[in-house]
């Protein structure tokens, strides 16, 4: 009985080490809908960003949302949360802002501005090293979401999301696999070799 315990225990533990590194794909979220409208599910990463998925589980791209690394920043009335999209190439392709109590004629001012559209088609790197100009007549708002695209992506580009992050989760799972098994292995001879100095 005692052996089954333990044995369980290692498999539970090489399970729970592998867990972490691949995330359940899940429904997609109304503001992922607006950017990528074939979307069907989603798969958030360990770093904070949503992988994208159509409906032959092809990679659509990615989203990233600036909550809660936006945390704090306020424009003229209040925070500019943000969702950032990427294409499956990780060039931004959209900027918006989300449910917010910013005033809406800044908000507006800033849109008819340009400002969200300041990062189309940029590379992490290359939004990293941008300075978007402020909005005239929309300062205050404009720097707020600048600020809040800027944390975001400074997140992201500390999170690893420029490099090739599929393969590291999948040699995460494996590792993770391998480390399970061989302790597996490991406790069931100690198990053996106890039973037979035992008898």
């Amino acid at each position: 009985m005692k052996k089954r315990n333990i044995l369980w225990a290692v498999m539970l533990l090489a399970i729970s080490m592998a867990i972490p590194f691949k995330m359940q794909a899940t429904e997609v979220d109304a503001p992922i809908k607006t950017i990528f409208t074939k979307a069907i599910s989603t798969q958030t990463q360990a770093g904070g960003w949503i992988e994208v998925y159509g409906e032959k589980k092809d990679l659509l791209g990615y989203v990233a949302y600036s909550k809660p690394y936006s945390n704090g920043i306020q424009g003229y009335n209040g925070e500019t949360p943000l969702i950032i999209g990427f294409d499956n190439q990780k060039r931004i392709i959209a900027v918006q802002i989300l449910e917010n109590q910013e005033t809406p004629q800044f908000l507006d001012h800033a849109k008819a501005g340009g400002l969200f559209n300041r990062w189309d088609k940029m590379t992490l790197k290359q939004a990293l090293e941008a300075n978007p100009d402020m909005v005239s007549g929309a300062t205050y708002t404009s720097r707020s979401v600048i600020q809040s695209f800027n944390a975001c992506i400074n997140h992201l580009n500390e999170a690893g999301f420029a490099s090739d992050n599929k393969s590291k989760s999948g040699l995460f799972i494996v590792g993770g696999l391998f480390i399970g098994a061989l302790l597996i292995v490991v406790v069931s001879r100690r198990i053996r070799r106890h039973s037979s100095v035992v008898a």
